[in-house]
């Protein structure tokens, strides 16, 4: 069974072996959502002339039995997410149109 602790210990081994302990560590909760197995949601703040991004919150759903493996990819995956807004926050806003 997936727990919160379970995702909290693969976050912080990926953080380590794909993004150099540079990810901030978000809220992690588990989600019974139909429609996708994860997402990575956060606020935008504007500061001065710019926008930064903060309160960032990734769910996984167990909706659906998946593997290990595939619960470890859907984090990944929003774990990508998490870096682009971190890296390139103009990016974001470039998509956010």
């Amino acid at each position: 069974t997936l727990t919160t602790d379970i995702l909290h210990t693969w976050f912080r081994q990926f953080n380590a072996d794909y993004f150099g302990d540079e990810l901030p560590v978000p809220r992690i909760a588990l989600s019974k959502a139909r429609t996708r197995l994860g997402t990575m949601s956060c606020r935008r703040v504007r500061k001065l002339l710019r926008w930064t991004y903060t309160d960032f919150t990734i769910r996984i759903s167990t909706y659906y039995e998946c593997s290990e493996r595939e619960f470890q990819e859907t984090l990944l995956h929003e774990m990508i997410h998490l870096y682009i807004v971190r890296q390139e926050p103009r990016v974001v806003e470039e998509r956010r149109g």
